[in-house]
């Protein structure tokens, strides 16, 4: 029979015996291409690949053109919120329609692939008819049938068994894709930075104009000192600020300032000391040298904002001092005879009463009033020394104290949601431009003056480098004109505390002239003058039980007398030190601040610092292992579903799939000995019970069999 049908299109197979004569001529079967699967296998592969591509883009940054980091300094619009909101929608929704056609799509192109399978002629390839059952029922669905697999029994042949362990497989690890993906990724909410929200019009009357105002939700918090403005630092202003505070400075309450230095690991509240007082930043708890002793073992520093102060969704770098100091008993000939130094600091106090006199000698070498800093925001170091003497003491004569003091410059980042709310450890080195522009909100601003005079200057925004070289001196200070105290600049904490404890204008001195006086003057106090008490009380530490008892108990000489007497050892000098020190560090980064500051120092802010919390956007969190797991499901899942559709794509088939009606039309072929195509199929019991029995086969290839018997019979013959 002859046939005008292209072959690759419409295929005529006569499933018969062409040698025979006596049976009429079969149904013809078309063989044809059937593209369904593969156009299924294209459509559902995007669904698979995008969500899992972009989540895995999204847990490292946002899919956005102008940033590649969840932290973008200059923050989001309104607009570019909501293009970071609309990926991850598209994400679950895409997820979600994955999941739903997961095991649908697998099973009905494992389906089509199975005709493929067992219309294939290859010798060793011989499927029963209890095979092609199993596969018309899909077998790679049936629990029995992979059990005995596991089992490693097997169903029927090894044809079938492999075909449906890989089809099994393969449905498998697609069934197990979408729970996986909702067990090993997280999706947790994250604050984002915001930029621009909007501009506002405001009218102003005079002139009668309307101003454009950009919205911004920012909350200030202060400004960070600059390098350069310690150069400019009055020293005796700091030295009135560290005596006003002294006297009611109390151990036992938290230092505002005061951070505890856990170098950028804060270890949690159950490995903190027991905290005496109301905070764990009081000086109970802070170490004072560089061994602990007793209570006080944690390390501390001062910033110019309050403990714990975090930034939201903002980074920045701000400026820290951090002081240690120690202090020892010398021999009575260790005191300098001359006090080294190009500008040493040297001062000495007469206490005299009725019966005898005492002096205290101060020596301090190096250099005081000058900045010990350079303009590098660069991890800096300093170390100061005092030696200290008491002659004709009732109690300690002629005794030496000799105190070391360490103090160390530098920046560490402020807590924000970027580290959690943990603030940063001290920096060595100050981050690189590139860094700063990109990561930070570190922005200072300084005056750049215009070409023609009477226009002044306009403000310039810059990125703080390593060297602060944008910093002017206030132009309108002239140091010529103060007075001669107010022309040195702010020495190390060590001078600072010594002139503030020591020097002039210090309790102990305007007390020592008292006694001077009384002595004099003959007149002894047979009562406490008014006057006497509020100079008593201001005394360093009055409040901190480091003070003399109760001053309505005490002469004025006596006062000094105790006064020196309890703090002449090495222990109480340290306290009284450090705490002077401590006052002295927060002086200097604060001054800055304050609008009746000397100098004009509040001419130059410093860098803001804000705080916003930014907007909260779902983000997925995912680990390392949980990539590289579903991954390598998905990249099995689809190349599974491409070999089958090019296995699809190279044989035409009788019908799409084994439903209904190709089983009918099978089972109407064996009734006649003929199929609807010629395969190879193994006789087995199951055919010849079925035959007996009358029942139509599915693909049970009647026509080979009959060959096979046909051939033996001759054979006998």
């Amino acid at each position: 029979m002859t046939t005008n049908e292209s072959p690759e299109e419409n295929i005529l197979l006569n499933a018969s015996d062409n040698t025979s004569t006596e049976k009429a001529s079969p149904p013809y079967s078309k063989l044809k291409y059937h593209y369904a699967a593969i156009w299924l296998i294209g459509l559902y592969i995007p669904f698979v690949i995008i969500p899992w591509t972009a989540t895995v883009v999204l847990s490292y940054r946002p899919i956005a053109k102008f940033a590649n980091t969840y932290y973008y300094p200059p923050g989001f619009t309104t607009d570019e919120f909501k293009h970071l909101q609309s990926w991850v929608t598209a994400v679950n929704v895409l997820n979600s329609i994955a999941s739903l056609l997961a095991v649908p799509v697998v099973s009905f192109v494992i389906a089509q692939t199975a005709v493929v399978f067992s219309q294939q002629k290859t010798p060793t390839r011989q499927l029963s008819v209890r095979d092609v059952f199993a596969l018309a029922d899909r077998a790679w669905t049936d629990v029995s049938v992979l059990f005995k697999l596991l089992r490693a029994k097997g169903h029927g042949s090894r044809a079938f068994n492999g075909f449906v362990a890989l089809a099994s497989t393969l449905l498998l690890f697609s069934a197990l894709q979408p729970p996986l993906y909702q067990v090993l990724v997280n999706w947790k909410n994250i604050n984002v930075p915001s930029g621009l929200l909007g501009e506002i019009n405001i009218r102003h009357p005079s002139p009668n104009t309307e101003i454009s105002t950009p919205v911004l939700d920012t909350i200030p918090l202060g400004t960070d000192a600059d390098p350069a403005i310690m150069e400019m630092i009055p020293h005796a202003t700091v030295v009135q600020n560290v005596q006003l505070e002294l006297p009611s400075m109390r151990w036992s309450a938290p230092e505002t300032y005061m951070w505890i230095d856990f170098n950028g690991t804060q270890p949690p509240n159950n490995q903190l000391p027991n905290q005496q007082g109301d905070g764990v930043n009081s000086l109970l708890n802070i170490r004072m040298g560089e061994k602990p002793r007793g209570q006080q073992i944690l390390p501390a520093f001062i910033s110019a904002f309050p403990y714990n102060t975090t930034t939201g969704t903002k980074r920045y770098h701000v400026m820290r001092l951090n002081s240690s100091v120690e202090c020892e008993f010398l021999s009575k000939d260790t005191f300098p005879a001359t006090c080294s130094g190009s500008k040493p600091y040297e001062t000495s106090i007469t206490m005299q009463n009725e019966t005898s006199s005492t002096e205290l000698r101060v020596c301090i070498p190096g250099v005081w009033g000058t900045s010990p800093w350079t303009r590098s925001r660069n991890r800096q170091d300093t170390k100061e020394e005092v030696f200290l003497q008491l002659l004709g003491g009732s109690n300690q004569n002629d005794s030496i104290i000799h105190c070391s003091a360490a103090t160390t410059r530098g920046y560490f980042e402020l807590g924000n949601y970027r580290i959690n709310g943990a603030y940063g450890r001290l920096l060595d080195h100050w981050p690189s431009p590139e860094i700063i522009e990109r990561d930070f909100n570190d922005k200072g601003s300084h005056c750049v003056k215009e070409e023609s005079p009477e226009l002044g200057c306009r403000p310039e925004s810059y990125y703080p480098t390593e060297w602060d070289n944008k910093t002017d001196k206030v132009e309108s200070w002239n140091a010529s004109a103060e007075p001669e105290y107010m022309r040195w600049n702010a020495s190390g904490p060590l001078v600072t505390s010594a002139a503030a404890i020591f020097g002039n204008n210090s309790w102990i001195r305007v007390v020592a002239n008292l006694t001077s006086t009384q002595t004099n003057s003959s007149d002894s106090y047979t009562s406490m003058p008014p006057w006497w008490k509020p100079i008593c009380e201001r005394q360093p530490l009055y409040h901190s039980s480091f003070g003399v008892r109760s001053c309505e108990d005490l002469t004025p000489s006596e006062a000094v007398g105790r006064w020196l007497t309890y703090s002449f050892d090495p222990e109480s000098m340290e306290r009284l030190l450090f705490s002077s020190m401590v006052l002295a560090n927060k002086a200097i980064l604060l001054i800055h601040r304050n609008n009746e500051a000397p100098r004009k120092l509040w001419e130059i802010q410093g860098r803001a610092i804000e705080y916003s919390p930014g907007f909260s956007i779902l983000k997925p969190d995912v680990s390392l292992a949980s990539i590289i797991v579903i991954s390598i499901i998905l990249a099995i899942q689809i190349f599974g579903l491409v070999l089958c559709g090019i296995y699809i794509a190279r044989v035409p088939t009788w019908t799409r799939s084994f439903n209904a009606m190709a089983i009918a039309r099978i089972g109407s072929g064996l009734a006649k000995d003929h199929l609807p195509i010629d395969g190879q199929y193994a006789e087995d019991e199951d055919y010849q019970r079925l035959r007996t029995a009358g029942i139509p086969l599915s693909m049970a290839s009647a026509n080979a069999i009959v060959c096979r018997r046909k051939k033996g019979s001759q054979v006998k013959k």
